[in-house]
């Protein structure tokens, strides 16, 4: 029987393959043509890899003087800046801090070597001890680097934000950060490489932060000396040719006399440099800097009261004149209007005072002057549409001709209509002096005031024409002897505008915060006349252009204060 079976399923399986080899057999045939094997393109995503070099204490001018020749080789493949800024106050940990965070210094607070937030350079009420990761950390969240190392002399540094990285080092001296440095370039996975030297620093401390002074110019060129090693050392990585590296090299801030922290602009001025094969170089033409405070909604003001600001307002007679800059950051939406700049005891209504507005239905500014009766308001009012970002100079010019009084608005230098007579107006004095959206606006505005000039004349039209091109307005200026109150409002640190008029004190304006809300003085770029476009070169803008270069989002509940601009040369490096 066994037999048998075993017979019946050979049958049945030998029918079963006959079947199949007719229904192959029976099947309609087609073409069936040579294989063809195309060619295929194998693109080599090369792996992005970065090396941050600091150097503390070098200015910007000084390093452009002395051009030591290993930075002077690689300038012609980099974008740099001999132009940079560091923020105010300057200091080592601050100026770290911005570096590795992309925060300014008036959002972060951290102005000594303490690296804890200053309450003095943090206004309001929020919470001045805010966690702002390094770029370390986010890299390391993104996926997008293996592995990373930080190396310096000072301890505190790398304890406070070299610590994240996976081999935080420190040394002894500049040497033996070069040498360690040396060493972790040549790490197969090594995508991220930080290395801080300190001896132009040091020098420039017991020397003279200075091309001329010998020991500095020494100190500058024996960094040199080092750079040039370790991009040797990149070089020789037997992946080298696979990777795409990008080097950054700037200062942390500048030095004057033996100091670095006197806040002038050669403690500030930094530079920086971007150097990768395939960029073209270029020095990157600079955009000039103010530093500035937001004036946002009703929380955040400037104010000087009204008891202290009596003439600064426009009573009934004598010729005054009013001008400043604003950048718009925020504008209400609809039929609400919003103050800017007013002294004034109420937005609308029987008002009493002058307003400089934003008329958000039409996108104009407009000034109101008032004189206690709704039914008599003065309205001047602009002509062009406004845009957020931009710099405007607005003024309002008073003058007396014939024995009348007129009124006239001036918008980037240009009169805005015919004069309005105002003769007899009476706007009063009794109002504080406000930078900011007073809380009788029925909108909000969140903006940047900056220049802000009071004169005891009428200046000529010219004058005011020139006010449109002047980073501030110099002591040589006809009409300063005319100036009863002058507030640049770049101070950069505090919670004061000072009011740099000549013969006068105790006009002050002061910034205040309320309902939880928190100002901070930042960098920003400034107006100029100058054409093309121009580059704030910032320590706070490194992280920004690292996270792009490793293709990491910004997210902007991230609070960076700097911005991407590499970008702009992708045609150079991305092929």
């Amino acid at each position: 029987m066994k037999t048998l079976k075993n017979t019946r399923q050979m049958v049945n399986k030998g029918l079963l393959l006959l079947m199949l080899c007719f229904a192959f057999l029976g099947c309609k045939k087609y073409f069936d043509p040579p294989d063809v094997f195309e060619e295929q393109t194998i693109v080599n995503v090369k792996r992005k890899k970065v090396l941050l070099i600091g150097l503390d204490g070098i200015t910007g001018a000084d390093l452009k003087a002395i051009a030591p020749p290993k930075i002077q080789e690689i300038l012609t493949k980099s974008k740099y800046s001999y132009d940079g800024w560091t923020d105010m106050p300057v200091s080592d940990a601050g100026s770290w801090k911005n570096i590795m965070t992309g925060v300014s210094i008036g959002t972060h607070g951290v102005a000594d070597s303490s690296f804890d937030a200053s309450s003095t350079v943090i206004g309001g009420e929020h919470d001045a001890r805010a966690v702002y990761p390094t770029f370390i950390e986010r890299l390391q969240g993104s996926g997008k680097i293996r592995y990373s190392a930080a190396i310096t002399t000072w301890q505190k540094l790398s304890q406070k934000l070299f610590i994240y990285s996976d081999f935080p080092i420190v040394v002894a001296n500049d040497a033996l950060v070069k040498d360690s440095t040396l060493k972790k370039i040549a790490e197969p996975n090594m995508d991220l490489v930080i290395a801080n030297f300190n001896g132009a620093n040091k020098v420039g401390l017991t020397a003279g932060f200075d091309a001329n002074v010998p020991e500095y110019k020494n100190a500058v060129s024996q960094l040199d000396t080092y750079i040039g090693e370790l991009l040797a050392g990149i070089k020789a990585r037997p992946t080298y040719a696979k990777e795409d590296w990008l080097v950054v090299i700037t200062s942390t801030h500048g030095g004057d006399g033996k100091s670095f922290t006197s806040g002038s602009k050669r403690t500030r001025n930094i530079f920086t440099i971007y150097h990768q094969p395939n960029f073209v170089g270029k020095e990157l033409p600079a955009q000039p800097v103010v530093d500035g405070v937001t004036t946002s909604s009703k929380n955040v003001l400037a104010s000087l009261s009204a008891g202290n600001s009596t003439a600064y307002g426009l009573g009934t007679t004598g010729d005054f004149t009013i001008q400043f800059k604003v950048n718009l950051k925020a504008v209400p939406s609809g039929s609400s209007h919003a103050t800017i700049l007013s002294k004034i005891n109420a937005a609308y209504g029987n008002a009493t005072g002058w307003e400089f507005m934003y008329e958000a239905s039409t996108k104009y500014f407009r000034v109101i002057l008032g004189s206690g009766s709704s039914a008599t308001l003065k309205f001047l009012v602009g002509t062009q549409v406004t845009d957020l970002n931009k710099w405007y100079s607005l003024a309002l010019r008073v003058h007396t001709e014939g024995g009348k009084r007129y009124a006239q608005l001036f918008q980037d230098g240009k009169p805005i209509k015919e004069p309005t007579d105002i003769t007899g107006f009476a706007m009063g004095t009794g109002s504080d002096l406000v930078i900011g959206t007073i809380s009788s606006s029925l909108g909000t505005c969140t903006q940047n005031v900056n220049q802000l000039a009071i004169y005891n004349t009428a200046i000529s039209p010219q004058a005011i024409q020139d006010f449109v091109c002047q980073e501030q307005i110099p002591n040589t200026d006809p009409y300063f002897n005319n100036l009863i109150g002058y507030w640049p409002g770049n101070d950069a640190q505090g919670n004061i505008l000072k009011n740099y008029a000549p013969n006068v004190t105790g006009k002050d304006l002061t910034i205040t915060a309320t309902s939880g809300a928190n100002f901070a003085w930042a960098p920003l770029a400034a107006w100029t006349c100058t054409s093309g476009k121009l580059y704030l070169t910032h320590n706070s803008d490194i992280s920004q252009q690292i996270y792009y270069w490793f293709g990491v989002n910004i997210e902007a509940k991230w609070v960076t204060n700097g911005k991407v601009w590499l970008s702009d040369f992708e045609s150079e490096f991305i092929k």
